[in-house]
């Protein structure tokens, strides 16, 4: 999809714009030569969009009678009834009963039924053959790479990485796809893959592997149902050897068939998520858009607990200057003077506390409805088995944890972070008086961090007993 919405641009030629972005890698703006030509041409939307797509290199077709040749696989932009175009991203999607499509005004890949579909297209259509689809027998590793990015939800088409890297025939490397995996924002590693290690990959699957003969394949998973350990492949190029029971490209191999046809290398790949995106997998980094959303509520917190770290320096001085000043010189102006001032900085210090607790409950209040109800949204988009398979009591109580870690990273380890900062001021401010003593309380903190962390695992272990309790207790009421 396109980054910037195609304001002004008919909408035959934003097709050749979507099609040039999704299956090249390449933005073609509104004022592009090839478009402006287009533009030129004529009025006809039809006429544009060949000139355009002619222009560059998709070698544009028109269909006859809206029949597509049975010999082509790739994306077709089509005209509908009110005169937009539109591309179903595969020509291979029309035998399916819900078909893909791309549409210009919405700016967006839409679904819709195949009977609905064809009552509002027109006869005309255009096919791309130099879009057309790389046969996965002969391109099998940039079609298992085109899998897992998809598989990642990273929008990665073969034909792309095709043009991109100027890929014409062969098989590219197992360092050259880890190459193109890193490009295309995934994290990637390449590994031994020997017997013991393939059936022991837990939740890195998908892997891509190479086959002794040259072409690539997916590992999927363990099969250890039945006949003993299989391993589940999809191999889009069996091997005339292959000794399989299964058909196609789906395969569960045995120790023998891997040993025979596995290179023993294989390519780990992971989505490299931004710490901005919302969509990664639960964990501490799950909240961190949530609080950027509010950044500007948490800098005025962060800011007024520097203040109160700063006011809290005035009690001891002021203490200090009375034993030193005041009392040996019965200074009582100075005294008065002092008083009125220690006063105003503790009603000052109070109004500061309120704003930073006032700030503090609101921001976290929006953040934990904003996490229910995306939790809630994920709820209802699992199916009923997982409801059958997991005890309520134990469902309900993870469904209370995400406001618990909320209140340990706005709370807890916030704070924290804020006082670590804080030691900047006061660790100087504490060996101006003297070193010994500061050595001493450092020591003294020293020592109960250690306690501390000697004392996590037991605890961790407990917590993790009482946890699993207290579902059982919750599923039994």
């Amino acid at each position: 999809m396109s980054d910037e919405k195609t304001v002004g641009l008919p909408s035959s030629l934003a097709c050749v714009q979507f099609l040039a972005k999704t299956l090249r890698g390449a933005k073609i703006a509104d004022g592009d030569p090839a478009l402006r030509a287009a533009r030129e041409s004529g009025d006809d939307a039809q006429a544009m969009l060949m000139a355009a797509a002619d222009r560059l290199g998709f070698s544009p077709e028109t269909v006859q009678e809206g029949v597509i040749p049975q010999d082509y696989s790739g994306p077709v932009a089509v005209e509908f009834g009110n005169g937009e175009w539109g591309c179903i991203l595969s020509s291979d999607s029309l035998a399916a009963p819900v078909v893909a499509y791309w549409n210009a005004g919405e700016d967006s890949v839409l679904e819709i039924g195949m009977q609905d579909l064809q009552h509002i297209l027109t006869v005309r259509a255009v096919i791309f053959r130099s879009l057309i689809r790389i046969d996965p027998a002969t391109h099998t590793g940039l079609y298992c790479l085109s899998l897992i990015a998809r598989h990642l939800g990273i929008d990665l088409d073969e034909r792309r990485m095709a043009h991109e890297y100027a890929l014409d025939s062969g098989e590219p490397s197992l360092e050259l796809l880890s190459e193109m995996a890193g490009n295309y924002g995934m994290r990637r590693r390449i590994t031994r893959m020997d017997w013991e290690k393939a059936i022991g990959m837990d939740g890195a699957y998908p892997v891509l592997c190479r086959k002794k003969s040259g072409p690539y394949f997916l590992l999927a998973g363990v099969d250890d149902v039945g006949q003993g350990v299989r391993l589940a492949v999809f191999d889009p190029a069996p091997s005339e050897g292959d000794d399989s029971e299964e058909r196609g490209p789906h395969r569960l191999w045995t120790r023998e068939t891997w040993e025979k046809e596995s290179a023993g290398r294989g390519l780990l790949l992971q989505k490299r998520w931004k710490i901005t995106e919302e969509e990664q997998p639960f964990g501490l980094a799950w909240f961190i858009p949530e609080f950027l959303r509010l950044k500007g509520l948490f800098a005025q917190i962060a800011l007024a607990v520097v203040m109160m770290t700063l006011l809290s320096l005035l009690m001891p001085l002021f203490f200090q200057i009375i034993i030193d000043k005041v009392l040996p010189n019965s200074s009582f102006t100075t005294l008065n003077v002092l008083g009125i001032g220690i006063t105003g900085a503790i009603l000052f210090n109070c109004l500061l506390e309120f704003l930073r607790n006032y700030l503090l409950l609101f921001a976290t209040k929006k953040i934990d409805v904003r996490t229910a109800m995306r939790t809630f949204a994920h709820l209802m988009r699992l199916p009923v088995q997982f409801f059958e398979a997991v005890p309520s009591g134990l469902l309900i109580k993870h469904m209370q944890q995400t406001e618990k870690i909320r209140g340990f990273l706005s709370g807890n380890l916030f704070f924290t972070v804020l006082d670590l900062f804080s030691l900047v001021l006061f660790i100087p401010f504490l060996m101006l008086y003297s070193v010994r003593l500061t050595g001493i309380v450092l020591l003294f903190s020293l020592l109960m961090a250690l306690v501390i962390m000697a004392l996590i695992k037991p605890f961790q272990r407990r917590l993790d007993i009482l946890y699993q309790a207290e579902g059982k207790r919750q599923s039994r009421l």
